[in-house]
């Protein structure tokens, strides 16, 4: 007597019959996870509910500080309500102009956080419509829109990283002890000077910025009160903070004072290194509405279009950026939103993974 097991099916069936049983414990597998992703589904609509109040316009808001070290350059607070700042006061001391303050006069709307309230007000819409179905949904009904939130959550956690860092120092100042210094890095105002000479690595500065949406995205100058036509305020989100960048401007075809250039090239004072300094930048001092509310972004986009239609050009300034300063602060809220956002990404990755497994689909690195 053989002591091997058999493989065989008993009672015996036929292989159409093989296929169909197959078939059915198939469709089995299916509706079950089907039933258990769309449970899921409302788990993620909680979490993503609880996300969207992160960004809800309460008062009073988070209120951060806004300072340089020691508060040598900047000091000052801001208050974020939902996604826009809606008061604040800067004291700024920088070496190239008299020290003044700007006071924020009408909100401003983060860019990033308006399009993070968008990408979860998506997220909501879908999940609110797969759960309220009468009928389960089709399997791939089902991954399509998984794959969408997917896309939107991945996005919002992007924008709350922000922009990598830039590896350059862009508030440190260093002597320049080249005699053939060019004319437009003599524009940075000079410092009394210094006699302790700096290391060659801190005085190697790159000429190109890594992001340059600041010359068309900075706030105009009405925003503030008084309005600072010589500065760029520029805010954005990185790694879960509020970033302020602070330019100091000057026209290109502003005319070079002779003294300063000499003294720059006998090395008697010291300019202002930074990653922009010999850049020539394109500044458009009226923004691009993102720090506009919707209704007003429309209408400036219906304006832009209509001078493209009508062949006038838009308004852009010749500048030098004469010095750069940036201020974060970490803000409480953002960061318990990123942390739940990519809670949240975790769980909706596995759920994927697991209905593409039982619909025998592959998913790419890129959309898992």
């Amino acid at each position: 007597m053989s002591s091997g097991c058999s493989l065989d099916v008993w009672p015996p069936v036929t292989p159409s019959e093989l296929r169909r049983l197959a078939r059915e414990s198939l469709a089995r597998d299916l509706a079950w996870i089907v039933d258990e992703t769309v449970v899921l589904c409302q788990d993620l609509k909680h979490g993503i509910e609880d996300c969207y109040a992160l960004l809800a316009p309460i008062d009073p808001g988070s209120t951060l500080v806004m300072s340089t070290h020691r508060n040598e350059k900047v000091k000052g607070t801001i208050t974020r309500v939902g996604t826009r700042i809606v008061k604040g006061t800067l004291h700024l001391q920088l070496r190239t102009m008299p020290a003044h303050s700007i006071t924020v006069a009408q909100p401003i709307h983060i860019a990033a956080l308006d399009s993070i309230h968008t990408y979860l007000t998506q997220a909501i819409d879908l999940l609110g419509l797969t759960i309220s179905s009468s009928r389960p949904p089709e399997p791939p009904s089902l991954a399509s829109t998984l794959a969408l939130l997917t896309e939107c959550l991945s996005e919002s956690i992007t924008l709350l990283q922000g922009v990598p860092p830039s590896s350059s120092n862009t508030t440190t100042n260093n002597p320049k002890n080249s005699s053939n210094s060019s004319s437009s890095s003599s524009r940075n105002s000079p410092a009394p000077p210094s006699s302790s000479s700096p290391s060659p690595a801190a005085a190697a500065v790159s000429n190109k910025s890594s992001d340059t949406t600041w010359t068309t995205a900075s706030c105009p100058a009405h925003h503030f009160s008084p309005a600072a036509p010589n500065i760029s305020v520029h805010i954005a989100l990185q790694e879960s903070s509020i970033v302020v960048h602070l330019r100091a401007l000057e026209s290109a075809d502003a005319p070079v004072n002779f003294g300063l250039k000499l003294g720059l090239a006998i090395g008697t004072v010291r300019r202002l290194e930074h990653d922009e300094m010999d850049t020539v930048f394109r500044y458009n001092p009226d923004g691009d509405g993102s720090c506009e509310p919707k209704l007003q972004q429309q209408q400036q986009q219906k304006q832009r279009q209509q001078q493209q239609l009508s062949g006038k050009k838009e308004r852009l300034d010749q500048v030098y950026v004469r010095e750069k300063v940036k201020v974060e602060s970490a803000d409480p809220s953002l960061i318990a939103l990123h942390a739940k956002l990519a809670y949240l990404s975790h769980m909706l990755g596995q759920a994927r993974h697991n209905l593409a497994a039982v619909m025998d689909v592959k998913l790419d690195d890129a959309d898992s």
